[in-house]
Protein backbone atom coordinates (compact mmCIF):
# COMPACT_ATOMS: atom_id res chain seq x y z
CA UNK A 1 0.00 0.00 0.00
CA UNK A 2 2.84 2.38 0.69
CA UNK A 3 4.15 2.10 -3.20
CA UNK A 4 0.45 3.42 -3.80
CA UNK A 5 1.17 6.94 -1.89
CA UNK A 6 4.94 7.15 -3.11
CA UNK A 7 5.62 6.43 0.23
CA UNK A 8 8.29 4.09 2.24
CA UNK A 9 7.12 1.40 4.54
CA UNK A 10 8.06 3.10 7.64
CA UNK A 11 6.67 6.66 6.88
CA UNK A 12 3.70 4.82 5.23
CA UNK A 13 3.02 3.24 8.85
CA UNK A 14 3.41 5.83 11.24
CA UNK A 15 1.00 8.16 9.26
CA UNK A 16 -1.37 5.37 9.38
CA UNK A 17 -1.09 4.96 12.84
CA UNK A 18 -1.70 8.47 12.99
CA UNK A 19 -4.43 8.62 11.12
CA UNK A 20 -6.23 5.90 12.50
CA UNK A 21 -5.79 7.39 16.70
CA UNK A 22 -7.27 10.69 14.81
CA UNK A 23 -10.21 8.54 13.57
CA UNK A 24 -11.10 6.90 16.94
CA UNK A 25 -10.50 9.95 18.59
CA UNK A 26 -12.54 11.96 16.17
CA UNK A 27 -15.81 9.13 16.47
CA UNK A 28 -15.33 9.62 20.22
CA UNK A 29 -16.05 12.99 20.27
CA UNK A 30 -18.80 12.96 18.50
CA UNK A 31 -20.13 9.81 20.52
CA UNK A 32 -20.30 7.39 17.12
CA UNK A 33 -18.65 3.68 17.05
CA UNK A 34 -15.96 3.13 15.46
CA UNK A 35 -15.83 -0.40 14.42
CA UNK A 36 -12.36 -0.74 13.03
CA UNK A 37 -12.09 -2.15 9.17
CA UNK A 38 -14.78 -2.70 7.12
CA UNK A 39 -14.88 -5.43 4.66
CA UNK A 40 -15.64 -5.69 0.84
CA UNK A 41 -15.75 -8.92 -0.33
CA UNK A 42 -13.54 -10.19 2.15
CA UNK A 43 -11.10 -7.80 1.55
CA UNK A 44 -10.05 -5.25 4.44
CA UNK A 45 -10.48 -1.38 3.32
CA UNK A 46 -7.54 0.06 4.76
CA UNK A 47 -9.44 3.62 5.53
CA UNK A 48 -5.81 5.41 5.65
CA UNK A 49 -5.00 4.45 2.19
CA UNK A 50 -9.06 5.35 1.08
CA UNK A 51 -8.91 8.61 2.36
CA UNK A 52 -5.53 9.67 1.29
CA UNK A 53 -6.37 8.86 -2.25
CA UNK A 54 -9.73 10.67 -1.79
CA UNK A 55 -7.86 13.72 -0.67
CA UNK A 56 -5.18 12.84 -3.57
CA UNK A 57 -7.87 13.10 -6.23
CA UNK A 58 -9.33 16.08 -4.97
CA UNK A 59 -12.19 15.17 -2.31
CA UNK A 60 -15.13 13.67 -2.32
CA UNK A 61 -16.86 16.13 -4.29
CA UNK A 62 -14.70 15.96 -6.80
CA UNK A 63 -14.05 12.27 -7.03
CA UNK A 64 -17.99 11.88 -6.68
CA UNK A 65 -18.20 14.32 -10.20
CA UNK A 66 -15.89 12.71 -12.08
CA UNK A 67 -16.85 9.05 -11.45
CA UNK A 68 -13.63 8.15 -9.79
CA UNK A 69 -15.06 5.61 -7.88
CA UNK A 70 -13.94 2.84 -9.74
CA UNK A 71 -10.66 3.54 -9.89
CA UNK A 72 -10.09 3.91 -6.90
CA UNK A 73 -11.82 0.61 -6.22
CA UNK A 74 -9.44 -1.06 -8.03
CA UNK A 75 -6.56 -0.25 -5.70
CA UNK A 76 -8.41 -2.25 -2.65
CA UNK A 77 -8.20 -5.74 -5.41
CA UNK A 78 -11.74 -6.03 -4.25
CA UNK A 79 -13.14 -9.61 -6.53
CA UNK A 80 -15.80 -8.84 -9.73
CA UNK A 81 -18.37 -10.73 -7.55
CA UNK A 82 -18.54 -7.64 -4.84
CA UNK A 83 -21.21 -5.62 -6.75
CA UNK A 84 -21.68 -1.82 -6.37
CA UNK A 85 -18.13 -2.30 -4.58
CA UNK A 86 -17.05 1.44 -5.90
CA UNK A 87 -20.57 2.63 -4.34
CA UNK A 88 -19.93 0.96 -1.30
CA UNK A 89 -16.30 2.58 -0.82
CA UNK A 90 -18.12 5.88 -1.07
CA UNK A 91 -20.15 5.26 1.62
CA UNK A 92 -17.55 3.40 3.53
CA UNK A 93 -15.47 7.36 2.88
CA UNK A 94 -18.81 8.86 4.16
CA UNK A 95 -18.81 6.92 7.43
Amino acid sequence: MAKILDKDPFTYQKERDSFLRDLCRFHASRGTSYSGFPCLGGKQVDLYLLYSKVTQLGGWVKVTDEQRWEDIQELFHIPLSCTNSAQALKIVYVR
